[in-house]
C-alpha cells in the first residue's frame, strides 16, 4: 500500500495530510478490493469524527465550515444548522453506524463476456438489511458480521 499511495506506513497509528490519507482511503489494490476500499472509508470517518469532537477540533469549526459550506446541499438553514452540530457537540457518537452493500452472504461472484467480474446480488435480504439498519433494528451488524468472516 506504501508505494501506490506515496507515504511509508508502519504498523501503528498514523498521522497523514490530506493528500496520504485520501490515498489510504481509495486504496483497493488488497485482497478485499472494494470492500477493503469501504472499511478504510469507514476508519477514516470514524477518525476525522474523533478528530472533529476533540478540544482542538471544535476550536477549528468555525473555519471547517466555511471551507465546506460551498460543497453541501441542504435545506438547513443557519440556525437549525447550528442547532444540529451543538447536539453533535453535546452528545458526540461513540461510533458512527455504518452498513456496507451488499452485506455479507448476499452475493456470489459472476462473470459475463460483456461486463467482466460481477457480484450476484440477493436483493432481497440487501433490501432488508437496509432497512433493518435505517429503521434501527439491530438485525446485522456490520461489526458482527465482519468478525465472523475472521473466524
Amino acid at each position: 500500500m506504501s508505494e501506490k499511495i506515496g507515504v511509508v506506513l508502519q504498523p501503528g497509528i498514523q498521522d497523514l495530510n490530506g493528500k496520504e490519507l485520501l490515498g489510504y482511503a481509495r486504496f483497493r489494490s488488497d485482497a478485499s478490493g472494494d470492500f477493503g476500499r469501504v472499511v478504510r472509508q469507514q476508519k477514516v470517518m470514524n477518525a476525522l469524527k474523533d478528530e472533529i469532537i476533540s478540544v482542538n477540533g471544535v476550536a477549528k469549526i468555525p473555519k471547517l465550515v466555511g471551507t465546506i459550506q460551498p460543497y453541501i446541499d441542504s435545506n438547513l438553514e443557519g440556525i437549525d444548522l447550528l442547532a444540529v452540530v451543538k447536539d453533535i457537540f453535546l452528545n458526540p457518537p461513540d461510533d458512527i453506524e455504518t452498513l456496507r452493500i451488499p452485506v455479507d452472504k448476499s452475493y456470489t461472484m459472476g462473470s459475463y463476456e460483456h461486463a467482466g467480474s460481477v457480484l450476484e446480488i440477493d436483493f432481497d435480504v440487501n433490501k432488508q438489511a437496509i432497512n433493518s439498519f435505517i429503521n434501527d433494528d439491530k438485525l446485522i451488524s456490520q461489526k458482527d458480521t465482519s468478525e465472523s468472516n475472521e473466524e
